[in-house]
């Protein structure tokens, strides 16, 4: 899967569904990462260091990892395939990240928002 076709996919699970399709959506995406043999350049760097990180006791959903100027969150949306779902996204003022939340809520169990925007004064 390259970077390009990628975006084009995970723009297609933030779009409208409803739980049982996102689920869907995000099930068959994930297998195709989790089944690829390389990675977006960038991925692969960052995947090296939290896999260390994750070699270290607790696994990749230990691992925390913070993505600031995130954009849309698809870097992070690509890792959390690969089973690091404890990273956090923030960006700028102006981007909703109500789908970014609720794939994280729906897919991954998490509660709380992992997506925020932060207008640069104060880290949620």
């Amino acid at each position: 899967m390259n970077w390009y076709e990628t975006l084009d996919e995970i723009s297609t699970i933030l779009g409208e569904a409803d739980d049982a399709e996102l689920a869907r959506r995000w099930a068959a995406f994930s297998g195709r990462a989790r089944a690829a043999t390389t990675h977006p350049y960038h991925i692969e760097r960052i995947l090296a260091e939290a896999d260390a990180i994750a070699a270290r006791g607790g696994g990749r959903a230990s691992v925390r990892l913070l993505d600031h100027g995130c954009g849309p969150g698809s870097t992070l949306i690509y890792l959390a395939a690969l089973g690091f779902t404890g990273a956090t996204g923030v960006d700028v003022p102006g981007n909703d990240r109500t789908s970014q939340n609720r794939l994280a809520r729906i897919c991954w169990g998490r509660a709380d928002d992992l997506f925020h925007v932060n207008d640069g004064t104060r880290q949620p």
